[in-house]
């Protein structure tokens, strides 16, 4: 389904934005507070590039310009996703800088 290409790059970006969701179900009152949650923004970039459309219902050539939009989104460094997983070290240098540095 990925273009071969750039198969590692859009793995590792969707590996990242992975790892900051279970951190935001796991932590999600203490990053809310520091407002670095990030789900409900991923939720809005999900929502934006599928509107409305089911991914499962998608035809595998659909199923991968969405997974390109959205690598597109989480690639760009003024996405609001992007500019919250940025700030998890500097914020909470107790909780998730010691996690993401272990």
């Amino acid at each position: 389904m990925f273009n071969t290409n750039n198969k590692s790059c859009e793995f590792s970006t969707f590996l990242d934005i992975v790892d900051a969701l279970i951190l935001d179900l796991h932590f999600s009152d203490h990053m809310k507070e520091l407002k670095i949650d990030v789900l409900e923004n991923v939720e809005i970039d999900i929502n934006d590039v599928m509107k409305g459309r089911e991914f499962e219902n998608l035809s595998d050539e659909a199923k991968e310009k969405v997974i390109e939009q959205l690598h597109g989104k989480w690639s760009d460094p003024e996405n609001e996703v992007v500019n919250r997983m940025g700030l998890f070290k500097e914020r909470s240098p107790e909780i998730l800088k010691v996690i993401l540095e272990s």
